[in-house]
């Protein structure tokens, strides 16, 4: 799945996601990860993020802010749930890293209504339609 030259990769389906929705049927998208090292920033993802370290390497595990502290979620073969939606970041490390991401992607903002898209399903022509409120 990931070539050489590739730090990251989105999935919708195949094997890996189908294993992950059989015990978690709300996943609708996986970011697998090759020696990716991320700097504090947060998620714009609906929920909670789940996350998964495979590989040869030491340290690489994943800080995140809490209201409760910072949590450092660490161990390989391991599935952990987290709000992606606080601040988080990679542990610095050594070695070949993978990590795989599985998440729920925001809703899709709704865009403006345009001179050929009526605001409501009544036909409005450009015409009649106020002048803005």
């Amino acid at each position: 799945m990931l070539k050489e030259a590739v730090l990251s990769d989105v999935v919708k389906s195949g094997r890996i996601m189908n294993c992950v929705r059989k015990y978690h049927p709300w996943v609708e998208q996986l970011t697998l990860n090759k020696n990716l090292a991320c700097t504090r920033h947060c998620d714009r993802n609906e929920g909670n993020s789940l996350i998964c370290f495979l590989g040869d390497f030491e340290g690489g595990g994943l800080y995140v802010e809490e209201p409760e502290g910072v949590q450092h979620l660490a161990e390989k073969g391991v599935w952990y749930e987290y709000n992606g939606r606080h601040p988080h970041w990679t542990e610095d490390f050594v070695g070949e890293r993978f990590s795989i991401v599985a998440y729920r992607k925001p809703p899709k903002k709704p865009q403006a209504p345009t001179m050929d898209q009526p605001e409501s399903q009544g036909s409005a022509s450009p015409s009649n339609r106020g002048s803005g409120s």
